[in-house]
């Protein structure tokens, strides 16, 4: 079952990068899929839904490529 997360300090946690400098914005929810039909599903509900999906990395770059 795809995971979703919406509390604020879990957010929090995805949109900076090692470099703390960059930050993204207007991030509502954090989808966490742990299995291929999980992916499957949250990017068909993203598609049907309108809603913009960027992955996340381990965050430990430092150029802002995990918040673009």
């Amino acid at each position: 079952m795809l995971k979703v997360r919406t509390e604020p300090e879990f957010i929090g946690e995805f949109v900076t990068d090692e470099s703390g400098i960059f930050q993204a914005s207007g991030v509502s929810a954090i989808w966490c899929p742990e299995t291929e039909t999980d992916v499957i599903e949250a990017l068909r509900l993203a598609n049907q839904q309108g809603i913009l999906v960027t992955t996340s990395g381990g965050g430990t770059g430092i150029t802002g490529g995990r918040v673009a």
